[in-house]
């Protein structure tokens, strides 16, 4: 790989196709803008940004130019849990009623003070930049849209200016209504588990 500290290098670059973000959530929407003016097709890390207005301002920049953009939400590709989504989607347990999750882990132990990570304003909500969001990202590929939600964000193990302990409840716009528990100082665990008038279905690891 030939290694350079410029951005504006690699878009000026003919000989690269795309790029993959992987900077700080706040810096995403202005390279995603710059990455369609510059033809390059994108994949970037989640969260995609930080706002609503960024995100859609991205996307029309992207739709603008042509190019393919993409969201790293790898665990939608996880096996066990797109034969989940089918079975869901198939009808198996019935009508959707509830679902929740979590996605907890201890990274943040390892997060210096001085990291971009080690602060509210690129990780609000604690973990929901880093793990709830792949949760989340399920939960509406499963039940749909939410237009309601109440949430605790709380600071309560560590001493980096970002929450630890984030929970949240959904009600979706079906109807449907949803969990979701976040920590970013505790044991591994992702896990999603759908209730429908029929039965439930679990995924995790």
């Amino acid at each position: 790989l030939r290694l350079t500290d410029s951005y504006a290098q690699v878009l000026a670059d003919l000989g690269i196709d795309a790029v993959v973000l992987s900077t700080p959530h706040s810096q995403h929407a202005a390279e995603i803008a710059a990455a369609a003016r510059a033809g390059k097709h994108v994949f970037a890390e989640k969260p995609f940004t930080l706002t609503r207005a960024d995100a859609e301002a991205a996307i029309a920049a992207c739709r603008t130019a042509g190019i393919t953009l993409g969201v790293g939400f790898n665990r939608r590709y996880a096996p066990a849990y797109a034969d989940m989504a089918r079975r869901i989607a198939a009808g198996e347990i019935g009508t959707l009623r509830h679902i929740e999750g979590q996605f907890s882990g201890p990274a943040s132990y390892q997060t210096a003070a001085g990291n971009w990570r080690a602060n509210q304003a690129e990780s609000p909500g604690g973990a929901m930049t880093a793990r709830g969001v792949h949760v989340l990202d399920g939960m509406v590929h499963i039940a749909g849209l939410v237009d309601t939600v109440f949430a605790f964000s709380e600071r309560l193990q560590h001493a980096i200016d970002v929450d630890d302990t984030t929970a949240c409840l959904f009600r979706f716009t079906g109807g449907v209504t949803g969990m979701l528990g976040t920590l970013h100082a505790a044991s591994r665990l992702w896990r999603i588990q759908a209730f429908g008038s029929q039965g439930a279905l679990e995924t995790c690891s």
